[in-house]
């Protein structure tokens, strides 16, 4: 199969599965595949259930909610991606903009290599790579390595390496991960909103983020979403 059959196929199949587990499904689902990247951008994302739990303002509940539903739904995302794309993952991230109503999953072939990775500059790539790095060290710990990649003209990714602090390692250690992501994930979102040097990106303004770790291989990634 050619490149965007396969990311049409995954994008159908997530959209799918999605509105089997949840009952309702995203109204878009777009896939984006490049080197070493898959990434599957989701779109008015929200059930009805979760409709009414929004306007009790209980977005925590909600985020309890995907995260059950989504320990149980990743494993078969991550094994279709593998058989239609022909790649092994590494790592698979996820995040949701409840108000936005928007998703985001990430996955990482882990068998190709820098030289095989693609290659993309971008208008401001080095300062966004900067703001970054000065950003991470004033909300968590400076990472060790700060990386960007142009995926399509409305998406930028950003990987994070090292960026994990010894008070973090200890609370992973102590069993506390789902709590501290919890906390990096609010305090850094926040952050990006209200960090004049993240509204626009790239000469475009940004209209959504999406942030995740993996702890196990000390990363972490940054979507941002651009557009009007």
């Amino acid at each position: 199969m050619e490149t965007p059959d396969i990311e049409r196929e995954i994008a159908s199949y997530t959209g799918k599965l999605l509105r089997e587990r949840f009952g309702k499904g995203p109204e878009t689902v777009f896939t984006v595949m490049k080197k070493p990247f898959i990434i599957i951008h989701l779109q008015n994302f929200l059930t009805p259930m979760e409709n009414i739990i929004m306007e009790e303002e209980n977005e925590e509940e909600i985020q309890d909610l995907r995260e059950n539903v989504m320990n149980r739904t990743l494993p078969s995302i991550v094994e279709h991606i593998q058989e239609k794309a022909q790649q092994r993952l590494g790592s698979f991230y996820y995040d949701f903009n409840i108000d936005h109503q928007t998703g985001i999953f990430v996955g990482v072939n882990k068998d190709i290599d820098d030289k095989e990775r693609s290659s993309s500059s971008f208008v401001g790539q080095k300062k966004l790579e900067e703001k970054i790095s000065e950003f991470s060290t004033e909300s968590a710990g400076t990472p060790k390595i700060v990386s960007s990649q142009m995926l399509t003209k409305k998406m930028i990714l950003v990987v994070r390496e090292g960026v994990l602090t010894e008070v973090d390692k200890e609370l992973i250690r102590l069993g506390y991960d789902k709590e501290l992501k919890r906390a990096k994930r609010q305090v850094e979102k926040r952050t990006l909103w209200e960090h004049r040097s993240f509204q626009s990106v790239a000469g475009q303004k940004v209209k959504d983020y999406f942030v995740d770790w993996d702890f196990e291989n000390n990363r972490s990634i940054i979507v941002f979403i651009l557009g009007k």
